[in-house]
């Protein structure tokens, strides 16, 4: 597992969507955009899966996932690798319906992702190195 650093986890819970790469049993991708995540700790972070039928499917029979953040503003982003984990119930699945019945959505799932590599972009940043800005460093 990677450890996302404080620049990382701003990046993410600021972000107003990013791109969900996942693939069918036949290895053809998908590529769905999101927009509710949160942090969790340092290795792992959810979103909500409300309405993408192909990430759901793809995701329940092969849980490994990546993700890609931008900010605009900042010229900045970080490919996230990990694996899902669809979670149907449970308190994060009920937080999650909390703060999404704001906006009258429901999530049929919670996506709890675990990082396992990061890839800040550009990998030189104002955060320092690549590996400062990864938290470390990538396996």
């Amino acid at each position: 597992m990677a450890k996302m650093s404080s620049v990382i986890k701003e990046l993410i819970e600021t972000n107003k969507l990013a791109f969900i790469a996942t693939t069918d049993a036949n290895g053809a991708p998908n590529v769905s955009p999101k927009s509710t995540f949160s942090i969790i700790d340092d290795e792992t972070f959810m979103f909500a899966e409300i309405m993408s039928t192909r990430t759901r499917e793809n995701l329940l029979k092969n849980p490994k996932i990546a993700i890609y953040f931008f900010d605009k503003e900042k010229n900045e982003g970080c490919q996230v690798k990990g694996t899902a984990e669809m979670l149907s119930s449970g308190e994060l699945f009920d937080e999650m319906n909390e703060a999404l019945s704001y906006f009258s959505r429901k999530a049929n799932y919670v996506v709890k992702v675990t990082v396992e590599d990061l890839f800040p972009w550009p990998p030189k940043t104002i955060a320092g190195s690549y590996q400062e800005m990864a938290g470390g460093g990538n396996k």
